[in-house]
């Protein structure tokens, strides 16, 4: 690593005003002394990020920050301390030592044409923006048009136009001073079979590929007409690898930022589109599957990712190979899967930004995805899809370390499979002890099977399952099924509950009919509406059979009216996605209002439901 001594590092602090620079990027207003704005590393409403001119410091009271110039463009721009240095030591226009005495030639050689190759680089980006004022950049600049893309948006990517010429670019070059050399070296050009050179970009929009300090180290062109590649990356050179770089990096640092989070997604139009949506923290890998490298720069960033790719098979397998590694790097990644047959660009155009944003919210986790994935992957109609689909879970199952985490899975593929959880906790436990795991996992799955958590009956005798499944008219242990008679088990015993779930959940907020009929009557008899001798005769032994039955496991009251809330917005999702395949294209503001009230009533159902706020806290 370069070192670099105190006295180079004190001139640069002296030559550049840190609020001048923080100001770039953070509004800020004076205060006493010093200066005070909103965190660009976390949200919040209330300003509590303050620079100190006089100290060239700053420091953050609501996440802690803290640090010079140097931190700032580490932590800001996600670089190392030795790349922080020399972007600033650029700006302030303080010459660093070059230490080429611990370097061999070849490497003093190699530094030489990395800066050749920048600037390489930098010259043909400007020759492609001059050309797309062209008269010949006309079909180039309809193209984006077409897809909605404005002038703003084209000057903020840089999108420019490679002219139909042989050697345009390679003489644009060379009066600048550019060796064909160095133009091969940067990926400008090729060569065969030893005859002259050739620009590699002919008639091809052209987006620059930057890396995290902003240099131009690629480009990617889309050809005009049909032909092919479609789409044309800068081969692998000194500065650029498809396998380390992602498009739109520094166009989304700041929105990253701000929003907690980085979308990524397959293509170059995909990122343009939504930050011409509004949605700015997007980025695209470069044609490869999703790799360490890749998920190690992001890494500088944020720590959590949205996959949002196509539900296709293509986008699904996609999703699959990069999950795994931005797990491995410490990432918290969820799965955006759109319709199928559309990606970002495609859907953010047809239904808008609200109707994409939602998407994301309803994102599933790394397990959520990798247990629908095992699922579809059967029959669910036949007995022996349904075993197979089971055991396709539990090496997932197996990996998930939390208890409360692990029967919320468990009682999804119980429902989804049609058998119970109690049948789904025996096939982990025989996989676990087939497969040699820790004894340990084994008795997490027994507290899990067996125990409560914060139930109002806690220590009390529970029947058997065998007593528990004999008794009449109780349903077989579906999940879903048995989890609402347990929620109208403990209204009864609860009544003052009563209308707080009445007021999330509405009148019906169960799946059978017969439990809403049920509920309705609890509500009734809680209200003093109505009392027991005006029930009809089939309630009436609902409800005699409720208070002689008693559940073998009991969560908290929240915590299923949670779920019950959870699968609501679930079938109403499902619900309006039926509805929206059928809105012709033209209606695709229907679909953006449709997501859009849909997106207003998940967040304040969210808020509701939260533990602790919505009031259904129960013992």
């Amino acid at each position: 690593m370069a070192r670099y001594a105190e006295e180079h590092l004190a001139e640069i602090r002296a030559r550049l005003d840190i609020v001048s620079y923080i100001g770039r990027y953070v509004a800020l207003k004076p205060s006493g002394r010093n200066f005070l704005g909103l965190c660009p590393f976390h949200q919040e409403k209330t300003p509590s990020f303050s620079v100190h001119r006089e100290r060239q410091f700053f420091h953050c009271f609501g996440c802690k920050e803290s640090g010079d110039i140097f931190s700032f463009v580490m932590k800001y721009e996600g670089l190392t301390f030795p790349e922080a240095v020399r972007k600033l030591a650029q700006e302030a226009g303080v010459n660093l030592p070059q230490s080429s005495g611990n370097r061999s030639a070849g490497e003093v050689r190699a530094r030489q044409k990395e800066a050749e190759c920048i600037r390489a680089n930098t010259i043909a980006a400007e020759y492609f923006l001059h050309a797309w004022r062209s008269p010949a950049a006309r079909a180039a600049e309809q193209y984006l048009k077409t897809r909605g893309i404005d002038t703003a948006t084209v000057q903020l990517f840089q999108i420019g136009y490679a002219p139909n010429r042989r050697d345009g670019l390679l003489r644009h070059l060379k009066a600048h001073g550019i060796s064909e050399e160095i133009a091969l070296d940067a990926g400008l050009a090729s060569q065969r079979d030893g005859r002259a050179p050739y620009d590699l970009f002919r008639n091809r929009i052209m987006f620059p590929i930057t890396d995290l300090r902003g240099r131009i180290v690629a480009f990617g062109g889309r050809a005009l007409g049909d032909v092919q590649p479609k789409y044309l990356n800068t081969p692998q050179t000194q500065l650029f690898s498809k396998r380390e770089h992602l498009y739109g990096l520094v166009q989304a640092r700041a929105a990253v930022r701000q929003q907690g989070y980085v979308i990524v997604c397959e293509g170059y139009t995909d990122v343009i589109a939504l930050a011409q949506a509004g949605i700015g923290n997007a980025v695209a890998s470069l044609g490869t599957a999703f790799t360490k490298e890749q998920a190690r720069t992001l890494k500088r960033l944020t720590t959590e990712v949205i996959l949002a790719f196509d539900g296709d098979t293509a986008g699904r397998t996609a999703a699959d190979r990069g999950l795994d590694i931005l797990r491995e790097e410490g990432l918290a990644v969820r799965v955006a899967l759109l319709p199928q047959g559309q990606d970002p660009d495609s859907f953010v155009r047809a239904h808008g930004p609200e109707a994409f944003l939602a998407q994301l919210e309803a994102a599933m986790s790394l397990t959520e995805f990798k247990i629908e994935e095992a699922l579809g992957a059967f029959d669910l109609g036949s007995v022996d899809g349904r075993a197979g689909a089971v055991e396709a879970t539990l090496p997932i199952l197996a990996g998930v370390t939390s208890p409360v985490a692990r029967e919320a899975y468990v009682a999804r593929i119980a429902s989804r499979v049609g058998t119970s959880s109690r049948a789904v906790f025996a096939a982990l436990e025989q996989f676990l002890q087939r497969t040699g795991r820790r004894t340990g996992d084994r008795h997490r799955i027994e507290r899990s099977r067996y125990t409560t958590i914060d139930s109002p009956v806690r220590g009390r005798d529970r029947r058997s399952a065998a007593e528990h499944e004999k008794l009449p008219g109780l349903p077989q242990q579906d999940t879903a099924v048995s989890e609402e008679r347990t929620v109208l088990w403990l209204l009864l015993r609860q009544p003052e509950q009563i209308e707080k779930v009445y007021a999330t959940l509405g009148e019906s907020p169960f799946v059978r009919g017969e439990h809403n009929a049920l509920f309705k009557a609890l509500r009734l008899l809680a209200n003093g509406d109505l009392t027991e001798a005006e029930l009809a005769p089939d309630i009436a032994a609902a409800l005699h059979e409720l208070r002689s039955w008693e559940p073998v496991i009991v969560l908290d009251l929240s915590t299923y009216v949670r779920r019950l809330w959870e699968g609501q917005m679930r079938r109403n999702l499902r619900r309006m996605e039926v509805e929206l395949t059928r809105l012709p294209e033209r209606d695709g503001k229907a679909y953006a209002e449709h997501v859009g009230r849909l997106l207003l009533a998940y967040k304040r159902l969210r808020q509701t439901i939260a533990i602790g706020t919505h009031g259904t806290r129960t013992g």
